[in-house]
């Protein structure tokens, strides 16, 4: 993935708070599983499939599950 295309993701929903990019997660819609941006899983995700989270817990809130592959911590 290139960083050009982790750029053309959806930003966060804003919340008020300071967003830390090094947080920030992507999900897959389809599956419901989460990844760090750097994960080899989402090679070929399609944008319109991909779901970005704040953090991990935002994530575990919204109902999905960290990838087994990369284990982003929650």
């Amino acid at each position: 993935m290139t960083d050009r295309e982790q750029l053309s993701v959806e930003p966060p929903r804003r919340t008020g708070r300071a967003v830390d990019v090094a947080t920030q997660v992507i999900g897959v819609h389809a599956s419901q599983v989460f990844h760090d941006a750097a994960c080899d899983e989402l090679t070929d995700v399609a944008q319109a499939q991909r779901v970005l989270f704040v953090s991990p817990y935002d994530a575990v809130d919204g109902g999905y599950q960290p990838c087994p592959r990369c284990r982003p911590d929650p």
